[in-house]
């Protein structure tokens, strides 16, 4: 089983990817992490120093490497499935969940982990707001080809279990 987690930057991808995966007994795997890991800089450095152009490379090749084990929960980038035709290769080889959450869940996680996402650093108030909707904007033709969308509401442990039991 392969569970791709999508949507924008503070969405909740990594925290509710650790606790579906807990539940479900499958790997947890945070691809900007694994990014870091094997490149031996952070993504805001790797968005300085090499551009995001490089950076979007560097995440499809991990993505079709990744793609091919099994048994995963992964937390993909918020732009991950705006690039490279990575949305189609998500979709043709697991589920694709698109979280949603309300923006003002949103921008209260970036108002207090901000600094490790290069496209909103240093926003904050009115500014943050602005991109963020932004964001959504550009991305959301891509975020709606996801399996499954979850609002805030179903953000909450057991609804990955319930969603999969269901389709």
């Amino acid at each position: 089983m392969r569970i791709f987690l999508i949507g924008l930057p503070g969405a909740g991808k990594s925290h509710w990817g650790r606790v579906w995966a807990n539940e479900l007994g499958l790997d947890f795997i945070d691809l900007d992490h694994e990014i870091e890991k094997q490149h031996g800089k952070s993504i805001p450095a790797i968005f300085s120093e090499d551009g995001e152009s490089v950076f979007r490379q560097w995440e499809h090749d991990l993505l079709t490497y990744i793609i091919e084990r099994d048994n995963y929960v992964l937390a993909c980038g918020g732009g991950t499935p705006c690039f490279g035709k990575n949305m189609d290769l998500m979709n043709q080889h697991g589920i694709t969940i698109f979280l949603n959450p309300e923006l003002k869940t949103i921008l209260k996680h970036l108002e207090t982990d901000n600094a490790s996402r290069p496209l909103t650093d240093g926003l904050s108030g009115l500014a943050l707001e602005k991109k963020i909707n932004q964001l959504y904007i550009e991305r959301k033709k891509w975020y709606a080809q996801a399996k499954f969308t979850l609002l805030q509401s179903e953000l909450h442990p057991g609804v990955i279990k319930n969603k999969l039991m269901s389709s």
